[in-house]
């Protein structure tokens, strides 16, 4: 179980550190007013991880340069929070992560940098958004100027209807996997629900890179249902399949009958391995650095050297 949060965070990062979809996240999510001020096409994934062991407990972080009004540089600051459950305080985490940016500015020389904080939730207890102001009873106005006020940008994934979801992101990528965040804690939800995932997916693996995005979601369901529900999933994937179609036979030879037949349990950490993998064999061969193929795939420099030792050798 401990590995659990991990697998969410793996996942996350593997989807949203691909442009396309952090815009589509951006445009779906972030108020209209604020989306029309921002350059998307200047995102730029910053490599850097601000975490420390204490704000590790329940997030992880995926952070995005991006031009704001044309005239300035700000970071995006997307928190996962990966625990199931809510936080007590979040303006206490979010303010740490925040000073935290800024001591890596200065120490660099250079001014500190506006932080848009998000905070994406998908957990099991309800989550009630309040501002900082809230928090503190009795005081007025006069003490409020006092108190460090700011705001953060709130995606609860698991109040948004199906319907919301659909209507707000356009990408199958962003749809699929915000879907699965929805309701990955209620197994039998998730299973009752598949009609627009399969439909996407019928979409989505006509070429290589859906075919590859469908590996890493469809391993991270194994991480997170038992055998009995992967193997209802992997039916109903079938059934909406013609006889005749590729797919199905792709389906059937490279997920099916090597994960289900040999047992999911057996199965679990080397597909995940090979998912991994063959996201870093792509990351490499499209020209990533590695540090930014560490924060996609969560590997080790060493890990990544080796498979670029290995693809030179081919």
């Amino acid at each position: 179980m401990s590995k659990i949060p991990q697998i969410h965070d793996k996942y996350f990062k593997q989807v949203f550190s691909h442009k396309p979809e952090m815009q589509d996240l951006i445009i779906g999510s972030f108020p209209k007013e604020l989306v029309a001020r921002l350059d998307l096409e200047t995102l730029l994934l910053d490599t850097n991880s601000y975490i420390d062991d204490e704000l590790s407990e329940n997030f992880a972080d995926l952070v995005y340069n991006c031009t704001y009004n044309n005239n300035v540089t700000i970071k995006i600051a997307l928190l996962f929070e990966h625990k199931s459950t809510k936080i007590d305080f979040p303006y206490k985490q979010i303010l740490t992560y925040i000073i935290k940016i800024w001591n890596v500015h200065i120490k660099q020389q250079n001014k500190p940098i506006f932080v848009l904080p998000v905070i994406f939730y998908h957990g099991k207890e309800k989550w009630l958004y309040k501002s900082i102001k809230k928090y503190f009873e009795g005081i007025d106005n006069y003490l409020l100027k006092y108190l460090p006020i700011f705001d953060y940008i709130f995606i609860n994934i698991t109040e948004l209807s199906k319907n919301k979801l659909d209507k707000n992101y356009k990408l199958q990528t962003t749809k699929i996997s915000l879907y699965a965040f929805k309701y990955i804690y209620s197994k039998e939800k998730l299973l009752d629900n598949l009609e627009m995932v399969i439909e996407y997916m019928t979409i989505l693996t006509k070429d290589e890179k859906g075919r590859e995005f469908f590996f890493t979601f469809y391993y991270y369901l194994i991480n997170n249902l038992n055998t009995k529900q992967m193997k209802t999933f992997s039916n109903k994937v079938i059934q909406s399949l013609s006889t005749e179609s590729d797919l199905l036979k792709y389906f059937k030879q490279q997920y099916y009958e090597d994960v289900l037949e040999k047992g999911i349990e057996k199965g679990i950490e080397k597909g995940i391995e090979k998912g991994i993998y063959k996201t870093a064999k792509n990351c490499i061969n499209a020209g990533y650095s590695n540090k930014d193929i560490r924060i996609i795939c969560g590997l080790t420099f060493i890990q990544i050297e080796k498979i670029r030792e290995e693809l030179a050798a081919k």
